[in-house]
């Protein structure tokens, strides 16, 4: 009965395949029994994470290989006539499948271990952000090699199918156009570096700090709370101002108007009131000296200059109030007048 015929093969061989399946299929659970018990029992002694996350990723997919191994050898002892191509094809898509599993698995750990750490050292917090955008165009990547393998074992024409690709791709490219543009703006903020997480910016009209950036757009959290989307195009084409670079220093500059019968003597008494006011208040950059100028003679007022430094650009409104407020108090207490809009009218008899 054994010796039976079907399909051009007896009763005994498919039991033999059936065997060698069994067989391949125990081996499996046994290669997945030493992964897990020997070999990751000696890894976790050592120190290093890494190569417990290796053995870890790498264990099932090896442990599939062998029982595709052992599959296909035992088909192979099959008279298969037609189909021994066919089944060789699947063993050789079925091996190329958990290979690219493989492969991407393995690019998790080179993310994880390597890429962050390495973005982790630089100032910039935008290069932290784009990490897990990197370790999805590596598997991106993966998957496109693994496909033009499998391509090139069935023997497709590859240059009749890039230059289908390449008509397909240049409508696909004039569809996306302005998406395209903001992927490759993103690459700019990101080998550019204009800004880091946090850093309040201004770009076409609109400030705020710098919340996210990610590979299509920037997130501005403005003043009043507002979460403002930026496509990254506009924000690489536009006139961009870092206020938070080169440090979070900022300056502060207005004009004060006294009326024009103060004296020579109560301007310079005004001028040493300002300045004493901007140099008593905490949070003033004290690298920096105060300027004050009398600088011109307007329509309605005498007009002093001043300019000063905050050393922080987040108590900029705190620290304005404060000494606009002992300005104003000094002016009182020393009898200064500070002018408005006047107009004096000569009648001529």
């Amino acid at each position: 009965m054994l010796e039976t015929i079907v399909y051009g093969n007896t009763l005994m061989q498919y039991l033999e395949v059936a065997a060698i399946a069994l067989a391949a299929l125990v081996l499996s659970k046994a290669a997945y029994w030493a992964f897990k018990n020997i070999v990751g029992a000696a890894v976790r002694k050592t120190k290093s994470r890494l190569d417990d996350e290796l053995v870890d990723k790498a264990e099932e997919p090896l442990v599939i290989l062998v029982f595709i191994a052992g599959l296909y050898w035992g088909l192979l002892r099959l008279s298969l006539d037609g189909w021994a191509l066919a089944v060789g094809d699947g063993a050789y898509i079925a091996t190329a499948a958990v290979l690219t599993w493989l492969a991407m698995r393995l690019a998790d750990i080179f993310v994880k271990y390597w890429l962050a750490p390495t973005a982790k050292k630089t100032k910039s917090q935008i290069d932290d952000q784009l990490v897990p955008i990197a370790g999805k165009l590596l598997k991106l990547l993966i998957a496109a090699f693994a496909l033009y393998v499998v391509l090139l074992h069935f023997h497709y024409d590859l240059t009749a199918l890039i230059a289908g690709l390449g008509v397909g791709g240049l409508a696909v490219a004039l569809a996306t156009k302005d998406y395209l543009e903001n992927i490759v703006g993103g690459m700019t903020i990101f080998t550019d570096k204009p800004f880091k997480i946090g850093d309040l910016v201004e770009v076409n009209g609109t400030t705020g700090f710098i919340e996210e950036v990610g590979i299509r757009t920037t997130r501005l959290l403005t003043f009043d709370n507002t979460l403002v989307i930026i496509p990254n195009s506009q924000m690489v084409s536009s006139k961009l101002i870092n206020v938070s670079e080169p440090n979070s220093t900022i300056a502060i500059t207005m004009t004060l108007g006294l009326t024009y019968d103060t004296s020579i003597a109560k301007i310079k008494k005004a001028k040493g009131i300002i300045k004493k006011a901007i140099t008593s208040t905490k949070g003033i950059d004290k690298s920096y000296t105060p300027l004050i100028y009398f600088t011109e003679f307007g329509d309605s007022a005498l007009k002093l200059w001043v300019k000063y430094r905050v050393a922080s650009y987040d108590s900029q409104l705190s620290i304005t109030d404060e000494i606009n407020s002992k300005i104003k108090e000094g002016f009182e207490k020393a009898k200064i007048d500070m002018a408005y809009p006047t107009q004096t009218v000569y009648l001529k008899k």
